[in-house]
């Protein structure tokens, strides 16, 4: 009996620390792990899903993209491209980032690589947007080179920042266990009457 009343007494006064690593919609609801020990590490974009729509003078288009794990698809009207992708992206506890895309297109052969690197910082809740803390996370690239392959010739473009002229993009997370990170993004432009939405759901597993 005393040793069940102690199971009891332990799982009450922990709850609420379990309950509190819980930030994402999808989290996992118990983690010994911390949130920034479990974001930490390698991982490899698996599955993606974007859907963006733009109306310029009354006139709209949109735009599905889709990754399975190795091809991606993009479809505008009657336009389709696809390609031969992979991204990973490697977070470090000293809160810095290092990232890696490579691209072939299907179509006409060119290729696209980036290598990109900079800092990052979780995001504080915000009641009135009802955003709990730790939700988000923000990257800061710092420095990326990208290279185009086509038609036999290529050429590469070097970029670096330093202060706070830097390239900056903040994601939400919905969900972040030991081995899967999910990101969400949604976001709406209006600029007197034109439009731009976005929505775009990412999964990346631990490698």
């Amino acid at each position: 009996m005393k040793k069940l009343l102690t199971i009891i007494i332990v799982i009450a006064l922990t709850a609420p620390f379990f309950t509190a690593c819980k930030k994402g919609e999808n989290d996992p609801g118990l983690s010994i792990k911390s949130r920034t020990s479990r974001l930490t590490g390698e991982w490899e974009l698996t599955e993606m899903e974007r859907t963006s729509t733009s109306t310029y003078s009354g006139t709209s288009s949109t735009s599905i993209t889709t990754f399975n794990g190795s091809n991606m698809t993009s479809t505008s009207g009657s336009y389709t491209s696809t390609s031969i992708y992979s991204e990973t992206i490697e977070i470090m506890k000293d809160g810095t980032y290092k990232s890696n895309t490579n691209q072939t297109y299907t179509e006409s052969g060119n290729i696209y690589t980036n290598s990109s690197e900079g800092t990052w910082a979780w995001v504080s809740g915000n009641k009135e947007d009802e955003y709990k803390n730790k939700e988000r996370i923000c990257f800061t690239t710092t420095s990326s080179t990208s290279t185009s392959s086509y038609g036999g010739s290529s050429s590469t473009s070097i970029f670096s920042a330093d202060g706070d002229n830097n390239d900056l993009y903040v994601m939400k997370i919905d969900e972040l266990s030991s081995k899967t990170l999910v990101f969400t993004r949604e976001y709406n432009d209006n600029d007197d009457g034109d439009t731009y939405t976005v929505s775009e759901t990412s999964t990346y597993e631990k490698k």
